[in-house]
């Protein structure tokens, strides 16, 4: 783990530099009073790493559920449509209704009773 120490070093100067030549002598040990220093250690957080990683994964996890999404409507689409899954009988024009012999006649009198019930509507 890493730490942050902060020293902060308060002396009497009459500038910028004397107050620098002053906490260069103190931390060197060559200077011993008249020099107040207070030191402060806390560990370093990396947030920006944090966040980082975070909004990676955050990007990836989008990506997963709009694709999961619509491999989902796809695959439902097909359970909303009304009539899907109604299994139907086999109609008289199979090959197995071909040998029927009375299918040819039967089929004619429907379809001749229908469109003289059109015409009377």
């Amino acid at each position: 783990m890493k730490f942050r120490t902060t020293i902060q070093i308060v002396a009497e100067a009459k500038d910028r530099n004397e107050a620098t030549e002053i906490a260069g002598e103190y931390l060197s040990g060559n200077l011993a009073t008249g020099v107040d220093m207070k030191v402060r250690t806390a560990p370093v957080r990396n947030n920006g790493k944090y966040a980082a990683v975070a909004i990676i994964v955050l990007i990836v996890a989008g990506i997963f559920m709009v694709h999961g999404s619509d491999l989902r409507q796809s695959n439902n689409f097909a359970y909303s449509v009304p009539g899907n899954s109604v299994i139907q009988p086999p109609l008289k024009t199979s090959s197995q209704a071909d040998k029927s012999v009375h299918f040819k006649d039967e089929w004619r009198s429907r379809h001749t009773k229908e469109a003289l019930d059109s015409i009377k509507r």
